[in-house]
């Protein structure tokens, strides 16, 4: 007498990161969301170690991050995307003692695109910067400028506009 077995075959395969929405310079509430597509049931990672079942993660520190989609079904590893959280420092102090001396936008060098303008209380404009500059250290015309705030306008390479203020301490 011929036997029967019986299989249960679940469909799974490799998923594809078609996207990544950032949530950034929100301080403590930076996240990044994972937009994928793929038959299988999925977790995810920012880090490459930690892999969560939601492609949501908050409370991202600014940085870069290759972020992942794996099958739970031990059918692979997504190709890594690259994702950057950028956010500003609130504050600043310029007085050449090696710490906090020049205000700048981390990462921003890799959206090379992008301009940053800084102004002051009135709405002059003290100092335009491109990605690829250092950062700002706190003087106007080659003078240093008083402790106060200060505004920025970031302009991101994919259209995105950033307006903030930080403070200049000395």
């Amino acid at each position: 007498m011929p036997k029967t077995k019986k299989y249960l075959v679940a469909v799974s395969g490799i998923a594809t990161i078609t996207g990544v929405t950032v949530n950034d310079f929100e301080r403590n509430e930076n996240s990044i969301s994972i937009e994928y597509t793929g038959i299988g049931d999925y977790e995810f990672s920012i880090d490459g170690s930690y892999f969560q079942d939601s492609p949501m993660f908050n409370g991202v520190a600014p940085g870069e991050y290759l972020v992942y989609a794996r099958d739970k079904n031990g059918c692979g590893l997504s190709i890594p995307f690259v994702v950057y959280v950028l956010d500003y420092p609130r504050y600043f102090t310029p007085n050449n003692d090696g710490y906090n001396d020049i205000w700048q936008i981390k990462n921003l060098d890799n959206l090379p695109q992008s301009t940053l303008f800084i102004f002051d209380r009135y709405g002059k404009l003290l100092k335009q910067l491109v990605s690829s500059d250092i950062g700002w250290n706190g003087t106007f015309n080659g003078f240093a400028l008083p402790t106060d705030d200060y505004w920025f306008h970031l302009n991101l390479e994919n259209g995105r506009i950033i307006k903030g203020h930080f403070s200049l301490k000395r």
